[in-house]
């Protein structure tokens, strides 16, 4: 069998990514080489190499040093064009930010060697200026091929000249097989014993998971459950998660005790348990791998309706199914979209296994791996 040799240049090592990497470094007909240098944020958790798969398979992992200039917006990751140049793999996989110096040097040298290069990335957000365009249309003139994350990152590419042919959705992927053992217990669990913070957890629960940051627009939510509960307690509010809005949150919601700042957490044993009591998921900000850590443990997601500001993982809401939309930046709609959602005489358990299906259809790393397997035997 013919072995295709793959190098795989990252900024760092995620671990809701190391599923995926664990069955990309044990393929037979792919020799995967995974290059990744460190991450600058915190709250950013790195895969676990200590681990025993990881220690047998050192000899795939390749650290780079990442260079961040202008306040972290340009990188430049040291190792990359040296590996390019003295090296010939089959494939080359890049991110596709052009944001990352070295990719611009490092992907035109593999391909002056006959290297296959392919970028994985968002493609477009569809408002850039005219220059930001130009720039990137030449950017992504350098790969022959392009895994996005959406099908509206496809649409827009190929609004700027890209073939069908050279464009793959891959979706993302989280923890796939930790949260499929949960399910099992999905419903069942009693909100007396998980929620005991709140004077009266059987109200129906909305739940916030992720960073506290500004592009999150927590405060919409805060503002939108004291409409909601301004006359009778309707919700409760959950929010998991740490960041440098945490404490301007806090303030906002005062000494409500309908809600709740749970702190980070990232054991994903209390994180399910949690997240299948929620009711509805609210990311009023961009969405991204929030929606799909809920709908990964049958909680749908409500977030805005404004695509070009969101992340990819907005289009596994399908409306009316697994979450919905609201106006963007709306508290008061956001209220109603909410209160709308709770009156529909849809089964818990329905919505649920919608979620479900989303995931195990798409929103997994067996998908992601036939998409490699497709792309790169080429």
């Amino acid at each position: 069998m013919a072995v295709t040799t793959v190098y795989y240049f990252t900024n760092i090592a995620p671990h809701y990514r190391q599923r995926l990497w664990e069955l990309l470094a044990t393929q037979n007909d792919l020799e995967f080489h995974f290059f990744f240098g460190k991450p600058m944020a915190k709250g950013i958790v790195e895969m676990d190499f200590s681990q025993e798969f990881f220690k047998s398979k050192s000899c795939v992992l390749h650290n780079l040093i990442n260079i961040r200039l202008k306040n972290n917006v340009i990188v430049w990751q040291i190792g990359v064009i040296r590996h390019c140049f003295r090296n010939k793999p089959d494939a080359a996989i890049f991110l596709g930010d052009m944001n990352i110096l070295s990719t611009w040097i490092a992907a035109a040298i593999a391909r002056l060697n006959g290297i296959r290069v392919v970028f994985w990335g968002h493609g477009f957000s569809g408002k850039e200026s005219w220059l930001k365009r130009s720039l990137r249309i030449t950017f992504n003139r350098l790969a022959h091929h392009h895994l996005l994350y959406g099908h509206r990152a496809m649409d827009i590419m190929k609004q700027n000249g890209f073939g069908d042919k050279t464009l793959s959705v891959i979706y993302n992927s989280l923890q796939y097989e930790q949260h499929l053992a949960t399910r099992a217990g999905h419903g069942k669990q009693c909100k007396f014993e998980h929620l005991p913070f709140f004077k009266n957890p059987n109200l129906p629960l909305l739940v916030f998971i992720g960073r506290l940051t500004p592009a999150k627009k927590l405060n919409l939510l805060i503002e939108a459950h004291k409409r909601l509960n301004a006359e009778v307690c309707r919700y409760n509010l959950l929010i998991i998660g740490d960041g440098e809005e945490r404490a301007s949150l806090e303030t906002l919601a005062g000494a409500d005790p309908t809600v709740h700042f749970y702190g980070a957490c990232y054991v994903e044993q209390k994180l399910s348990a949690l997240l299948c009591l929620a009711d509805l998921c609210v990311s009023p900000g961009n969405v991204g791998l929030t929606a799909i850590h809920c709908l990964s443990h049958g909680t749908p997601v409500c977030t805005h309706d404004n695509f070009a500001n969101q992340m990819p993982e907005f289009e596994a809401i399908i409306p009316g199914e697994t979450g919905f939309f609201f106006r963007e930046n709306d508290a008061e709609d956001l209220a109603g979209r909410i209160l709308d959602w709770s009156v529909k005489d849809v089964l818990r358990d329905v919505v649920r296994h919608k979620c479900y299906r989303v995931i195990d259809e798409k929103y997994n790393p067996y998908y992601q791996l036939t998409v490699f397997k497709k792309v790169l035997s080429k």
